[in-house]
């Protein structure tokens, strides 16, 4: 019997999706443990997180990433080759960074060397040198690929974005800093930097692989005993400034031949009640191929490769952005259908064939999600770094599951906001700047701060 590949193959019910129980103990100085054991795989990992993340950096922009990345570039003890070679040596893999709400340390192993790799993670951590040579040449080679980076319009467009969307606020400036915020920096700062918001209160080790709690949480408390807590300081941000009109922006580059677009406005909190509806309407919009965005400026006019929407959620509120790139001599009709398609969510309910096929398909990724270790430690940290409980992507799968198409609709007029939002657009301003002008009043990013 002939195969016929014009019908849809009947799908079935997703199978139960429950996150993996875990163990959790909290040392003396502060410092809570999460095990979860998972025996299919003779590895382990152990990922540190420390809830001070680049939001700390105030306006020294760069500062908590360029402290936390060289926790794995030399202990007092070891050189950043020497632990590059005992990482390799016992299967290893060690890295150290920050994100905008938290910094972290990574390591993971074979496991029948748990023990060196905690005591490598715990020492990079505890006893990091911050040797004067590491400093410069880590903000030297930012430095530097700041300066390539001038030349992409994608980058422009992303730093003019966050300039025009957050001033005078953390949010303002990328995480990796900027040659201003680097050139300032000095050993002495980043040392005092480090005392002050590297400290083990509220912080969270994950170990997760082929262990037992009762053997290896000797080892967490002998291997992390030295690490003293401090007074915890709270802390808030500006008030976020108001976008009274559309404003747009240009981060002019003369020989571009190609224009990146951001449309965004202010976003919500990581913990907003209503975000399952806002994953569903905004997946429709741009979260995924099949969607609205992509359909009409790639498939339909050709505008574009690709076209995404996104709400960057952290503690505090951050941000909704469309994104894309197009040819100069299509820019303003791409910005003019990028604002069809936000506002066409806003004025009726989805279909329901759609709403159904998205629904299936954010439900239907879940267990992909969650299939690897590693995976499953960065869902722990965002669990234990947001304050989630352990059913919380049991519960949000099965809301999304539920979501409806007035909840979408409700969704997009409460949370998109085309007429209080910014165009930036990074680009050879003057092909571009007369098809922008029919959206506001055209300013040019002064770039010498990049």
């Amino acid at each position: 019997m002939a195969l016929d590949r014009t019908i849809i193959p009947t799908g079935r019910e997703p199978d139960p999706f429950v996150f993996p129980h875990w163990q959790e103990f909290t040392l003396i100085n502060g410092l809570t443990v999460v095990i979860l054991p998972d025996n299919r795989f003779p590895q382990i990992s152990y990922r540190l997180m420390i809830p001070s993340g680049a939001t700390r950096d105030g306006m020294q922009s760069g500062l908590t990433s360029l402290t936390s990345e060289l926790l794995s570039r030399g202990t007092k003890t070891k050189s950043s080759s020497e632990i590059a070679e005992l990482t390799e040596s016992i299967g290893g893999r060690l890295s150290t960074g920050s994100q905008w709400d938290a910094s972290f340390g990574f390591i993971s192993s074979l496991s029948k060397y748990k023990e060196k790799s905690l005591s490598l993670l715990a020492e990079s951590v505890l006893h990091p040198a911050f040797h004067e040579s590491d400093v410069q040449f880590l903000i030297d080679q930012r430095l530097n690929n700041l300066l390539m980076s001038r030349d992409s319009t994608s980058f422009l467009a992303s730093f003019a974005m966050g300039c025009t969307l957050f001033p005078d606020h953390p949010f303002e400036l990328p995480i990796n800093g900027t040659p201003k915020s680097l050139k300032t920096f000095t050993r002495s700062t980043i040392l005092q930097h480090y005392k002050r918001w590297i400290q083990p209160c509220a912080s969270i080790l994950i170990v997760l692989g082929d262990v037992d709690a009762e053997q290896i949480m000797p080892q967490v408390e002998t291997s992390f005993a030295e690490w003293k807590p401090m007074p915890w300081e709270p802390y808030s941000l500006p008030v976020l400034p108001l976008i009274k009109k559309n404003l747009v922006v240009i981060a002019d580059k003369p020989d571009a031949v190609q224009s990146s677009i951001r449309i965004a406005h202010h976003g919500v909190s990581k913990k907003h009640p209503d975000m399952p509806a806002i994953i569903v309407m905004n997946t429709i919009l741009g979260g995924y191929f099949g969607s609205r965005l992509n359909l009409n400026l790639r498939e339909d006019k050709g505008f574009t490769y690709g076209v995404r929407s996104v709400f960057s959620e952290r503690i505090f509120p951050g941000y909704f952005a469309v994104a894309t790139d197009v040819r100069n001599e299509v820019t303003g009709d791409a910005v003019k259908e990028i604002f069809h398609e936000i506002r066409g969510m806003q004025k009726e309910l989805v279909d329901q064939k759609t709403l159904i096929n998205v629904r299936n398909f954010l439900v239907g990724r879940f267990p992909s999600d969650f299939e690897t270790t590693d995976q499953l430690s960065q869902a722990l940290m965002e669990l234990k770094l947001y304050g989630f409980d352990e059913n919380y992507f049991s519960r949000l799968r099965n809301q999304i599951s539920r979501v409806t198409a007035e909840q979408v609709l409700d969704a997009a007029r409460k949370y998109l906001d085309p007429d209080h939002a910014v165009i930036v657009v990074g680009g050879k301003a003057s092909e571009i700047e007369p098809q922008l002008r029919q959206f506001g009043d055209v300013t040019l990013f002064e770039s010498d701060q990049i």
